[in-house]
């Protein structure tokens, strides 16, 4: 039971790293656009999704896979020019068991900076993008995220202002005090308007590829899509996670259980693209995990 409390935490941190990757996609604009071009910015406040996590983690040993489930529920609090809240309400469920479960708020900047932290940012030069043979121009900019003086993450973003989702390639080093090394993430767009199931629709979306690597061994490689017309943009994500000999010690599928987009009076009545990403709908119960005000 030890393990899986331990990978419920690192779920509840994984989500950060999805968030973070959200944030990145805020490049070098003015606040404004930064916010339009985000995967949470450009929604308002109390939209909402709400994912499932399907997991097999192991330990060393390759006993028995220990099988959970874990539910999120996202919610948009805040939202500015400058920075976003959100809400975050997880459970754990292990065979018929619901093992507590975890609530709290994160506030990130649009370059992934947190409180406490300074982000900079400045442009490094051109470069191209090659996604599905066709290549694409870009801006390369470096981004520094300090605190105290120190820098704790750099990451160089590959930028593209007319083909969403705008941050095609990122490649990021973070080095913790108590660490010996650096941990290195790559992610990179691999395909693009690919046709994808989401609810009882079908949306074009972007496959995202994440790859990352510790200084102890522990490696992630994920592969994901994402819709523009769902708060967060992700949808699905198959992951696993190697440990330095190379065994598995952890596969997860996630999926989109529901979502709400919050807009202005009368979108319900046109076509608009707040209209459209409200009529997705499921036929599965509400999760109960959703904030109240918002259940449908």
């Amino acid at each position: 039971m030890g393990l899986v409390r331990t990978w419920h935490r690192f779920w509840v941190v994984w989500v950060g790293v999805v968030i973070a990757w959200g944030a990145t996609c805020a490049q070098a604009q003015v606040p404004a656009a930064a916010r339009q071009r985000h995967a949470w910015g450009r929604f308002e406040a109390e939209s909402w999704k709400h994912v499932r996590v399907f997991s097999e983690q192991w330990d060393e040993k390759g006993g028995p896979a220990n099988l959970s489930t874990t539910e999120t529920t996202s919610t948009l609090e805040k939202v500015t020019d400058q920075y976003y809240t959100l809400q975050l309400e997880t459970s754990l469920e292990v065979g018929d068991k619901r093992i507590g479960g975890d609530r709290r708020s994160v506030t990130q900047g649009y370059y992934g900076e947190i409180a406490g932290q300074l982000a900079t940012i400045r442009k490094t030069g051109d470069g191209e993008v090659v996604v599905q043979g066709r290549t694409l121009p870009v801006e390369v900019s470096e981004i520094l995220i300090t605190a105290g003086g120190r820098t704790k993450r750099t990451s160089a973003v590959h930028f593209n202002a007319k083909v969403s989702p705008y941050v095609l390639k990122r490649v990021s080093t973070e080095t913790a005090p108590e660490s010996k090394g650096a941990t290195t993430t790559t992610v990179e767009v691999v395909a693009l308007d690919m046709p994808f199931r989401v609810m009882n629709e079908t949306c074009a979306v972007t496959l995202i590829r994440t790859v990352e690597t510790r200084p102890d061994g522990v490696s992630a490689v994920s592969y994901e899509a994402q819709c523009p017309d769902v708060p967060g943009g992700t949808v699905w994500q198959s992951s696993k996670v190697t440990n330095a000999a190379g065994q598995v010690v952890r596969r997860s599928v996630l999926e989109l259980l529901d979502f709400h987009v919050d807009g202005q009076a009368g979108d319900d009545d046109d076509d608009s693209p707040s209209s459209r990403r409200r009529r997705f709908h499921r036929t599965r119960p509400t999760p109960p995990a959703a904030p109240e005000k918002n259940r449908r």
